[in-house]
């Protein structure tokens, strides 16, 4: 035997008689004493006045779409109170103060501005607090309502995020909206400017699958809408790629002359489902070009685009993408 393996025996030996002997009876006396000393001193300590810092929410009912407000409302009233640290902790754990509620129908009534005094404030303050609570201060002191005369407008959803795919995966037709536009309502100077309503950030990755998601609109704190979130949802499948040949046409040729190009077909590349596949037929796409653009053009060279094609095809590439072509004007016979 090592020894520093007789060694390692020796300590372990020790720590056995010392764990053995040890005055555990002691020690957990004097601690359970300890324990209940400082739950008297902290007992004692907790009867004391103490000042914290309380919020209370503020909850606006009724809120009509038509009826909107200059200026973001006030979302809570803050205070400052004054009690035993026993009743404080009961704040700060377990006892939640209750939203003051504002039911703006009949606040506003046939007015355009209306003020939430102090009294009412004060009177729905106190009655959430004990009865041994004192109010030190709160804010704001009271708050008017001031309402504009209201506009509406209809504007489309945008979506703020990024979709990404598995490999080998698109969307068989498109992303869905729904629904694709909403009702605003607000100040026309601030309707004036507004675009379009994003969505809270979206983001999905390596779909594979078809989805569906709800997504929050992100409203302007003075504008409202009737229409709090949107549905996204797309039909997702399996992709691959289908070459077609097109002959390519010019429009508005004059009787007397005739264009050729070089080459007279392209082919285009179309990237597309597996159950689209077979669906997609030469005759889905048209290549034309107008010929009034050919005679103005400098060039030898033309660019392609497609002036027909399958609605629910996203992604394809032409190629050629530009052609040689010649003008030539018709023999007499």
């Amino acid at each position: 035997m090592t020894s520093g393996h007789q060694n390692k025996l020796l300590f372990l030996t020790k720590v056995k008689i010392f764990l053995r002997f040890f005055p555990w009876k002691k020690v957990l006396t004097f601690f359970f004493f300890l324990l209940v000393a400082f739950g008297f001193w902290l007992l004692q300590y907790l009867q004391q006045q103490f000042e914290i810092d309380l919020s209370i929410p503020l909850q606006y009912e009724n809120r009509s779409a038509e009826v909107v407000s200059n200026d973001p409302l006030p979302t809570e009233i803050k205070l400052r109170v004054l009690d035993k640290g026993t009743v404080l902790l009961n704040y700060s754990f377990t006892k939640k103060l209750n939203p003051i509620k504002i039911n703006l129908i009949d606040t506003l009534s046939s007015r355009s501005s209306v003020t939430i005094s102090s009294e009412f404030l004060e009177k729905e303050i106190t009655g959430r607090l004990s009865a041994s609570t004192r109010l030190l201060s709160y804010f704001p002191h009271s708050f008017t309502i001031d309402y504009l005369p209201v506009m509406k407008k209809e504007v489309p959803v945008r979506i703020n995020g990024s979709i990404t795919f598995a490999s080998g995966y698109m969307f068989a037709d498109s992303l869905h909206i729904a629904p694709e536009r909403i009702v605003v309502y607000g100040n026309k100077n601030i309707l004036d400017t507004l675009t379009a309503v994003s969505t809270e950030p979206v983001t999905i990755k390596k779909l594979d699958k078809p989805f569906k998601k709800t997504a929050r609109l992100l409203l302007p704190t003075t504008l409202v809408s009737n229409q709090k979130q949107v549905v996204l949802s797309g039909n997702v499948e399996r992709f691959t790629e289908k070459k077609v040949t097109v002959p390519i046409h010019c429009t508005n040729l004059p009787e007397n002359y005739i264009v050729h190009f070089f080459p007279s077909k392209a082919n285009i590349l179309c990237r597309t489902t597996l159950s689209n596949y077979g669906s997609l037929q030469p005759d889905d796409f048209v290549l034309q070009v107008d010929y009034n653009q050919l005679v103005l053009s400098k060039k030898s060279l033309f660019p392609l685009t497609l002036s027909m094609k399958p609605d629910r095809l996203m992604h394809f590439t032409i190629s050629p993408e530009q052609v040689e072509f010649l003008i030539e004007k018709k023999t007499k016979p």
